[in-house]
C-alpha cells in the first residue's frame, strides 16, 4: 500500500525527503519564532554549499 502512495504522490515524496518542518501554530510566541530562526540561521551556516544536479530536478 505504501509503495502505490509513493507513485502517486512522487512530488510529495520528493520534496520531503529533501525539505524542512518548521514549527507553526497559532500559539507560537515571538521568542519561539526567534529560537526557531536562530537555529536554521545557525544550520545554513554550517552547511557547506551543494550544487543541484541538472537533472534533481530541483534548483
Amino acid at each position: 500500500m505504501a509503495g502505490v502512495a509513493r507513485a502517486r504522490n512522487s512530488v510529495a515524496y520528493a520534496i520531503g525527503a529533501h525539505g524542512v518542518n518548521l514549527p507553526s501554530g497559532l500559539n507560537l510566541e515571538r521568542a519561539d519564532v526567534a529560537r526557531v530562526g536562530a537555529a536554521v540561521r545557525a544550520m545554513l551556516a554550517e552547511r557547506v554549499p551543494v550544487v543541484a544536479s541538472v537533472n534533481s530536478g530541483f534548483a
